[in-house]
């Protein structure tokens, strides 16, 4: 966080004041159609998988969003795979704001999600791996993915690794990190 921005941290949502107000929220139904839209932007492209809306309606409660007056700007999810585990799926961000660190926000927001729900690690695929690894995701081979993740999520849902970095994040460096900055 640089010294334009200034956390201000409510009981579950985050606000970030910076030229341009930023918060990091639970979604509601009536954001489900504007994420719905973020992340086909990016389906298109490739760099995610598409979603319905009635699938993210349905997951709802696994998702972030940024939001910067009144329009989402960012959106990601953090689906459990088992009790220590957990995969960040959805990244989108708006290509009105890109690189202007909403993506980062609401990565952020869920690994400090991950953090308070007592996940050991989170996992992804991605095509982008230099922006995750911006954010302490480290590339990993298919093997080092663990067991429950590749047969809950890869096989038994027909995803493929081709042409996708696999990262993993442990959790209990947030908590480091967290730590250090109180000190």
């Amino acid at each position: 966080m640089n010294t334009e921005q200034m956390l201000v941290a409510g009981a579950t949502d985050l606000v970030i004041e910076t030229k341009r107000r930023v918060e990091l929220r639970t979604p509601t139904l009536d954001d489900v159609d504007a994420m719905t839209s973020l992340i086909g932007a990016w389906a298109v492209q490739g760099l995610t998988l598409a979603r319905t809306p009635e699938d993210v309606a349905a997951n709802l409660e696994d998702f972030i969003v940024a939001e910067s007056d009144g329009i989402i700007i960012a959106c990601a999810a953090l689906e459990l795979v088992e009790p220590s585990l957990g995969e960040i799926r959805s990244v989108s961000v708006s290509s009105a704001v890109l690189g202007t660190g909403a993506g980062r926000l609401v990565v952020e927001g869920l690994l400090r999600r991950a953090e308070s729900l007592g996940l050991d690690e989170v996992v992804l695929l991605t095509k982008t791996p230099a922006f995750f690894a911006k954010v302490g995701f480290v590339s990993v081979t298919p093997e080092e993915l663990p067991g429950a993740y590749m047969r809950g999520s890869i096989i038994a849902k027909g995803r493929s690794l081709v042409g996708r970095t696999a990262m993993s994040f442990q959790v209990a460096s947030v908590a480091l990190e967290s730590a250090a900055e109180r000190a």
